[in-house]
């Protein structure tokens, strides 16, 4: 459109002269020096928005881009929880890194047994890292045996021997027997501790871009033999700015 309106604004001039000159008219030197002038002046102007707007969109694009480069740096990951097909009472966390670069991830389960906070493995209270290549994946586990075990529920006895059962069957014959011997009895029977966890994740790579994955809660639940998780949640899945506290205080990576 503007190369349009340079070759109109030309031509009307151009005709102005032909007209001019047509009619028996002379132009004299200075007319014709204003005209040079101005159509000099039309042109800069021209070329001074033209060559504006290039630029303008030059560093939109460069913006876009270094935003498309900034974004590929930080750190992704999926995970999944869900229970053993086999070994029922076992929990497996799938965790997978999606991001462009390797990455060290910290889970931090903060289980907890009828709302009181349970010391767990370092792996899954944001002590040690989960170590990722590129679109690297790896799988760990825990399970609710676990966590009677540490309430004190359970004896390292009933505890091995369910752990030495390799059938699905003899697995549930154990982890039915220690449900009611412990939990059923007609003389004293009580609840089962109501288990639960709220999985948060810091990841950070070599580039010094960390995501914070808030936490979501999951209940246990024992005929289900799984963890439930909520489908809602405050806070948007993740926070590329945010440090949580226990990753503050947790000890820097260390690199040879």
């Amino acid at each position: 459109m503007k190369y349009i309106f340079v070759f109109l604004l030309l031509v009307v001039v151009a005709f102005s002269i032909f007209s001019q000159i047509s009619s028996g008219y002379t132009i004299s030197a200075s007319v014709q020096s204003n005209v040079i002038l101005a159509l000099t002046a039309i042109i800069v102007l021209w070329y001074t928005w033209e060559t504006s707007q290039i630029r303008k969109a030059e560093q939109e694009s460069a913006q876009i881009s270094r935003d498309r480069l900034e974004h590929s740096y930080r750190p992704i990951i999926a995970y999944a929880i869900y229970p053993h097909k086999k070994f029922t009472y076992d929990t497996r966390f799938k965790i997978k890194n999606l991001s462009e670069l390797p990455l060290a991830a910290r889970v931090n389960c903060n289980f907890t047994a009828d709302g009181v906070q349970l010391d767990f493995s370092p792996s899954y209270n944001g002590s040690e890292y989960w170590n990722l290549q590129y679109m690297e994946e790896k799988t760990g586990h825990f399970s609710w045996l676990d966590l009677h075990k540490i309430l004190g529920l359970i004896n390292e006895e009933d505890f091995n021997e369910i752990k030495k059962c390799v059938t699905i069957e003899t697995i549930s014959l154990r982890v039915s027997d220690y449900i009611q011997k412990t939990f059923e009895k007609e003389t004293d029977p009580k609840n089962k501790p109501e288990l639960s966890m709220n999985v948060e994740i810091f990841c950070e790579n070599e580039r010094g871009f960390s995501t914070y994955y808030y936490p979501v809660r999951y209940d246990y639940k024992y005929q289900k033999n799984s963890w439930v998780p909520t489908l809602t949640s405050e806070n948007t899945y993740w926070n590329y700015s945010l440090k949580p506290d226990w990753a503050e205080n947790s000890p820097e990576p260390q690199t040879t």
